[in-house]
């Protein structure tokens, strides 16, 4: 199954014309190898000596070596060029994922985001890597092949003829029905993964709720709808590949009778014979050779559908919600969450789609030498309408610590996001040191620091994961930032120290630990600027959280912070409070008691 959107990607049309080329070669080299053969097993056959067959084993070595050597040059060209453009297409898929004015995640799911990412790249890449020169080996090797039957023997030209168009016949049946089954099972898998991910986000709210054994049978129901579709679509590109392997082994059964029968009669010579059969199987070589890797281009070509579609969200108007039966390649956006709730505040609202009220340079406004950053009139609207902040007007100047603080749903994240850099205001201006600026630049967020929930912890050593910001860091930087932050008995602890390796599916790190990993790391870099923290201590006990206060009040001194949280008792450490309430600006003053005063006034 050829699909078109291959000649999109970047040289597929300098591969497709170097894989034809290679094809015609080895349509040659197999004629050639096919013919000495033939000539020495005649020679010898007929009593001649050794010596006589030797050109013809000669050119038979040759020919075949040939083959082999442009049979490996195909791989290797094809092995870099499908790991060439897998990289590319991953890369824009990230990059993508973090661009304010797509924010890929939050329109298709995560869940899918993090499936076509990985498991889908290497079906993508399988499929660059098999399919092309199959297609093309289809044409430009069996059709020389082909050609040469005729001129050897008429009789067995008109038989591999004849089955050829029924074998392409029976490819459309089938392949219709397969890419249909495939189709709805991976549609099905995007929902088990988008629901997966969902019931892992909210598994402390269903656990509150007594309702993990719903989730639990939820699951286990999308996981069997899943497995009925997988066998299905395994059940139907089994039997399009039997079905095209039975037509190639009859076509070579039909030559070989025809063959047997012309032979006994004397009407054809053996040499004549003998080279046909030997050229038969090889014309079906490429068909058989499509037909066992058929499955394997049904899940390439819907993989492939899925990353090209991406390059498309962003640019569409968006939905307010996602439709769970979406087909690859259909791209929505969550709607908020009833009640005016926020999405979940360690991640960035789904962007609206609205162009700015303004036209900011994108990375032109230097932010070198921070003075100051104005927000006038700032406002970020949601797919559905509605607003998440709305007229949002206040300064802070550089080192100062601003708390933000008000119920939930009431903007907290999305003035973070909005700060940090993570989606562009709808309405509204932005300065920084007085010119206006666009903050979703990496200029501006190679300065931010953004703090969340819950920080993420790789998979690789402690010391390489402070060193996150700063990979050249001095091992001895990263030891007084540990030390600073609290981690010196938990590293004394581990048995290699610092190079103990953490994270996912090695030595785990409690919430707390995982937030000191998180200051160390803004320690460590001191080329940030700016602070944002989200809700940092939310899901923490509070006795953890008065432990980490210190440290982090410590990574605060020199920094401009915007510091977002529903725990009061960090007001006490700010400069200044900005008091959120139903998504408006009620107040901004020195106290959290302002947050009953009325008005609009700037902080």
């Amino acid at each position: 199954m050829f699909d078109k959107n291959l000649m999109k990607l970047p040289g597929m049309k300098a591969i497709m014309m170097a894989l034809v080329v290679l094809a015609l070669l080895q349509a040659a080299c197999i004629v050639g190898w096919a013919y000495g053969l033939t000539q020495a097993v005649c020679l010898l056959w007929d009593g001649a000596a050794m010596e006589q067959a030797v050109p013809a084993l000669v050119m038979f070595a040759l020919c075949f070596i040939v083959l082999q050597l442009i049979r490996f040059a195909q791989e290797t060209m094809l092995d870099r060029f499908s790991l060439a453009r897998t990289l590319e297409l991953r890369e824009g898929i990230l990059r993508k994922t973090f661009d304010a004015e797509t924010l890929l995640s939050l329109r298709v799911g995560a869940a899918r985001v993090a499936s076509v990412a990985n498991d889908g790249m290497d079906e993508v890449q399988t499929y660059i890597r098999i399919i092309p020169p199959k297609i093309i080996g289809m044409v430009a090797v069996s059709v020389p092949l082909l050609i040469c039957a005729f001129v050897i023997d008429w009789v067995s030209g008109i038989v591999l003829a004849v089955m050829f168009p029924v074998i392409i016949f029976f490819m459309v049946m089938l392949g219709r029905q397969a890419r249909e089954r495939s189709k709805r099972q991976y549609a099905t898998y995007t929902r088990l993964t988008n629901r997966f991910m969902d019931t892992l986000r909210g598994l402390p709210v269903v656990r509150a709720f007594g309702a993990s054994e719903a989730e639990a049978r939820e699951v286990y129901e999308n996981s069997e709808a899943v497995r009925t579709a997988t066998v299905a679509t395994l059940r139907t590109a089994t039997l399009s590949s039997v079905v095209l392997d039975l037509c190639a082994t009859f076509g070579v059964a039909a030559v070989a009778i025809m063959l047997a029968f012309r032979l006994m009669d004397g009407s054809i010579g053996l040499e004549t014979g003998l080279l046909a059969l030997i050229i038969a199987p090889e014309y079906f070589a490429p068909i058989r050779s499509f037909a066992s890797e058929f499955h394997a281009s049904l899940d390439g070509k819907n993989a492939l559908a899925a990353v090209l579609a991406f390059d498309d969200v962003g640019n569409e108007p968006v939905s307010d919600k996602v439709d769970p039966s979406a087909e690859p390649g259909d791209a929505t956006v969550p709607h908020k969450l009833e009640g005016g709730e926020e999405p979940d505040s360690h991640e960035p609202p789904e962007d609206s789609g609205e162009s700015r009220a303004i036209d900011a340079p994108s990375d032109a406004t230097s932010f070198d030498g921070l003075q100051s950053v104005v927000f006038e009139g700032v406002g970020y609207r949601y797919a559905d309408g509605t607003w998440g902040v709305e007229n949002m007007s206040f300064q802070l100047n550089a080192g100062d610590k601003v708390a933000v603080v008000g119920k939930s749903g009431s903007g907290k994240s999305t003035l973070a996001n909005l700060f940090a850099g993570f989606v562009r205001p709808s309405a509204g201006t932005v300065r920084v040191n007085g010119e206006e600026a666009d903050l979703a630049c990496g200029a501006w967020q190679q300065r931010v620091r953004y703090i969340p929930q819950n920080p993420y912890v790789f998979r690789t050593s402690l010391l390489e994961n402070v060193r996150f910001y700063r990979p050249d860091a001095s091992r001895e930087d990263v030891e007084r930032a540990v030390a600073a932050v609290g981690l010196d008995n938990v590293v004394a602890e581990l048995p290699d120290g610092l190079d103990t390796v953490v994270g996912e599916g090695a030595r785990g790190l409690s919430g707390g630990e995982a937030h000191r990993v998180a200051l160390a790391r803004v320690l460590v870099d001191d080329r940030a600027q700016v602070l944002v923290f989200d809700e940092p201590t939310a899901h923490l006990d509070i006795e953890t959280e008065r432990d980490l206060k210190e440290p982090m009040l410590a990574a605060m001194r020199g920094k401009t912070v915007l510091f977002a949280t529903h725990r009061l008792h960090w007001c006490d450490d700010m400069d200044r409070i900005i008091d959120l309430g139903n998504t408006r600006l009620h107040q901004a003053g020195q106290t959290a008691s302002s947050s009953n005063a009325e008005g609009g006034e700037q902080a």
